[in-house]
């Protein structure tokens, strides 16, 4: 991970300095050919003609690297797996996926206070997720496990998949994750994705929850996942086209995206047929 942030960093100079070379360019030819200019007389000694466009240039780059290149993606078949870097609660046009306890507590003293759960406590308010999540429970029937709910326009999915100890602890296994996925993936009758789309977060690593890496956390959730595609028939289809895992901004120097982007294409390149 290291290497890639010291090839970004250098991509984000390469742009400054590359802008102040145009820069520096344009106000020799500016001077050579129109040294009355108001452009040169007024800019002549300013640093900052340099300077300004230079930063405004990295900050670009910035933007451009975390929004474009800090992704892993793949096609296979007709779905399309998508790693990247986001708020997934900003996230629109499908349904957003949230990992909760199998108690359907909504108690803050309950809830990690990083997790997403917990943001959306603070977002809708304490009321609004007590309610979402009783109507919730009379929702989850049979071998469904999770439920959905719209708030506020945006389309939630609640994926039950850690427990509460007596004591009040919250603790996730990489078997009750597995269990949680694939359940969703198995039972997409129930599933309402709009424009067959969902987006997923790294689910189970907050505050006592999985000890694996969170870059081994994205691979479970993709293999979950194409473990039920390959199985997929006209009796038995998928109803999700587009999988999206959201990678929170304090989590994007964790994940190796090198490595994953390699990863992710020999699962289209070598295990889809194995």
């Amino acid at each position: 991970m290291g290497k890639l942030l010291l090839l970004k960093f250098k991509d984000i100079v390469v742009a400054g300095f590359g802008t102040i070379g145009i820069m520096w360019t344009f106000m020799e030819i500016m001077e050579s050919y129109f040294p009355n200019s108001r452009i040169v007389t007024n800019n002549k000694d300013n640093i900052l003609i340099l300077v300004i466009p230079a930063l405004l240039s990295m900050v670009c780059k910035f933007i451009y690297i975390f929004k474009f290149e800090l992704q892993a993606k793949s096609k296979i078949k007709d779905f399309k797996i998508v790693v990247k870097f986001g708020n997934i609660l900003n996230c629109e046009d499908g349904v957003i996926i949230v990992g909760v306890n199998n108690q359907l507590s909504t108690e803050k003293d309950k809830i990690a206070k990083g997790s997403i759960h917990r943001q959306m406590v603070d977002k809708y308010g304490q009321d609004k997720m007590i309610q979402v999540f009783r109507d919730g429970k009379q929702k989850i029937k049979g071998n469904v496990k999770y439920f959905q709910e719209e708030i506020l326009g945006k389309d939630f999915l609640f994926l039950p998949m850690s427990d509460i100890n007596n004591s009040g602890a919250v603790s996730t296994k990489t078997s009750t994750v597995r269990i949680a996925l694939d359940n969703l993936f198995v039972n997409q009758e129930s599933l309402i994705a709009p424009n067959n789309k969902i987006f997923i977060p790294i689910i189970g690593t907050g505050a006592g929850g999985l000890h694996p890496s969170k870059q081994d956390v994205v691979k479970i959730i993709i293999e979950s996942f194409l473990s039920f595609q390959k199985g997929a028939n006209e009796e038995i289809s998928s109803k999700i086209k587009t999988m999206n895992i959201v990678v929170y901004w304090k989590d994007v120097f964790q994940i190796d995206w090198i490595e994953l982007s390699k990863w992710l294409e020999n699962q289209k390149d070598y295990c889809w047929n194995c």
